[in-house]
């Protein structure tokens, strides 16, 4: 609810600075797009090296991407086409350009919660989980 609360006041603020619903919503809606964009290309390049580091565990498993390794980078590929399509237009293109600033919030979001120590903790179980998976 906190999180909820914050963006509906960045989006007041977003509409005062600007004076325009429309320019708002098109900056939303352009990072998001960029956003999921990325989330997407992340899965399918983890897909990609999962392939590469463990080609086992992929013969062993039913649940298969149809077109495998060569449909990822069709993906990606297609993945460049409304990444240009945000470059042509004045007001999406701003949009695009303010992207990275996501990014670096997140950056030091994730800098300061990964020295928590519960993170630690929870990051050492994983990785002793891990590395006990690798061994079988």
């Amino acid at each position: 609810m906190l999180l909820s609360g914050v963006f509906l006041l960045a989006g007041v603020v977003m509409v005062a600075m600007d004076n325009s619903i429309i320019e708002a919503f098109t900056l939303v809606t352009t990072v998001s797009a960029v956003l999921f964009l990325f989330v997407w290309s992340v899965i399918l390049i983890s897909y990609l090296v999962y392939r590469k580091r463990r080609p086992h565990l992929h013969e062993a498993s039913k649940f298969k991407m149809p077109g495998g390794i060569v449909m990822c980078y069709v993906v990606l590929v297609f993945f460049a086409f409304p990444i240009w399509a945000l470059t042509q237009e004045p007001d999406t293109l701003r949009a695009l350009l303010v992207t990275p600033v996501w990014f670096v919030i997140l950056g030091i979001a994730w800098a300061a919660l990964r020295r928590r120590p519960r993170h630690v903790a929870r990051e050492a179980a994983f990785r002793f989980e891990l590395d006990g998976a690798q061994q079988d």
